[in-house]
């Protein structure tokens, strides 16, 4: 009972110097994202500017402030408590010292320590936590990275109006995409790129203005680009420790599951017709060349990356310089005698990169956007197909969907294995240049499809099913 209202007389007493919430946060705005992140801890605490380098002062009966740096000889006043920290190098140094007659003397037998801290007595009784600097943002696993880049996610956001009420992890593959709840009820999703920029530098730009112009003049349902206060549509930013700079993209929200976990014919039907009015649009838009922002398929490695393919030698001879000169030639080849004028293409219309929801199927990410041939669009449509068994009425759905409003593109058996060998050496050079996690068994995967290829001639029965 003692105890009880010791810690009543003591709560009470630190309640009357309470700071009331509705004010940090009017006094520090960012301090609302920090409350409505589930993994952040916000502990304000007052601060007295007229507090001296000696002074002490007192905030109720028993509980006393005192200024850093601390001499216990400056006040006859007794000291609670005090928290310190002191950097030698990469080593942060963190002190919690406290009065050790404070408190009971069950609490004292155990040092003040909690269960299973490790620490030492300071000088007052207390413990001393030591640990070292932040870890390198490139050695912290998935989970970690992913806690770091919030902190990009947050000052992001204060780029664009509302406020935000939630702030959840929402997918990772090359990007980082988190939702965003803001007050009242509205949703989006914030992309946070990685530090390795691998696209021209409009290429946002680029999206937002072309995703804007399908939205406005078609019925095909995309993801459409947030523009900040002052009208900009991606914020560029660089926060400690966390590497390199981070684009980062707010769009609206899109209900619903990836086309890749709800595929069924009728679905993809869908896809197909959405892909070939995306195309139609496209090639009304009249771009006699590649405009700002947009990379150019007249190269199998169109990503603005180093070629680290010569890595595979060791492992694979030359089987990749092969693949990758062979592809080459056809697309060569297909630009020398076009079927069409180039246009604008997707660059990743895949089934991971549509969304299927009640009111239907929605495109998004167009981040990959290229000036092509619609042929391009197609190969990458269907081939990650080719990994699905029994996915020949899904590849016949998608095939019917296209025709429904334009010609198939994919005519040339050979030409269509030219470029899903020249995707397959994409994706090694990329997966070289990230480093994924599956390294060997991605680069494996890739490259014994492009011996094959090589070694076998076409496949032809996969081939028949895509082509005309």
């Amino acid at each position: 009972m003692h105890l009880l209202e010791r810690v009543r007389a003591t709560c009470l007493d630190a309640y009357a110097h309470e700071v009331p919430i509705i004010r940090v946060v009017d006094s520090v705005p960012d301090a609302a994202l920090l409350m409505c992140d589930e993994e952040a801890v916000l502990t304000p605490f007052q601060f007295f500017p007229d507090l001296g380098r000696d002074a002490v002062r007192p905030l109720g009966p028993r509980c006393t402030l005192a200024a850093h740096p601390f001499t216990s000889h400056a006040s006859a006043l007794p000291l609670d408590a005090r928290l310190t920290a002191t950097a030698r190098g990469n080593v942060v140094t963190v002190a919690f010292e406290y009065e050790i007659s404070r408190f009971e003397a069950e609490t004292a037998r155990h040092g003040g320590r909690s269960r299973g801290q490790r620490g030492r007595h300071s000088p007052l009784g207390g413990a001393v936590v030591s640990g070292r600097a932040a870890t390198p943002f490139a050695s912290l696993t998935g989970a970690g990275q992913q806690r770091r880049l919030r902190t990009v996610a947050r000052e992001a956001l204060r780029a664009h109006r509302g406020r935000v009420a939630a702030l959840h992890l929402h997918a990772t593959a090359f990007n980082t995409v988190f939702r965003v709840d803001l007050v009242g009820g509205t949703r989006r999703a914030l992309r946070v790129s990685p530090a390795l920029r691998i696209h021209p530098r409009e290429t946002e730009q680029l999206e937002a203005a072309w995703t804007d112009q399908i939205s406005d003049q078609t019925s095909i349902s995309v993801a459409r680009v947030c523009p900040d206060r002052n009208g900009g549509v991606a914020t560029e930013v660089e926060v400690p420790d966390v590497d390199g700079i981070r684009t980062c993209v707010l769009f609206e929200w899109v209900r619903g599951a990836r086309l890749r976990d709800r595929a069924d014919p009728d679905r993809m039907r869908q896809a197909g017709a959405l892909l070939a009015e995306l195309h139609e649009q496209a090639a009304a838009r009249g771009d006699i060349s590649a405009p700002a922002g947009a990379m150019v398929a007249n190269r199998v490695l169109h990503f603005e990356i180093d070629d680290r393919l010569a890595e595979c030698h060791e492992r694979y001879g030359h089987v990749v310089d092969d693949a990758r000169h062979a592809a080459q030639e056809a697309i060569d080849a297909l630009w020398a005698d076009p079927p069409q004028r180039p246009h604008l293409l997707h660059g990743d219309f895949t089934w991971k990169n549509v969304l299927a929801g009640r009111d239907g199927l929605t495109v998004i990410d167009f981040q990959d956007v290229m000036f092509g041939f619609p042929v391009i669009d197609a190969v990458n449509a269907v081939c990650p197909l080719d990994r699905v068994k029994g996915s020949q009425p899904l590849g016949d759905a998608l095939r019917e969907g296209y025709r429904s409003v334009r010609p198939w593109p994919i005519e040339d058996p050979v030409l269509f294995g030219a470029l899903i060998a020249a995707r397959r050496v994409l994706q090694i050079d990329l997966g070289l240049q990230v480093r994924l996690p599956d390294l060997d068994e991605h680069v494996e995967h890739h490259v014994a499809k492009l011996r094959s290829w090589l070694d076998e001639g076409p496949d032809l029965e996969i081939q028949a099913r895509f082509t005309r």
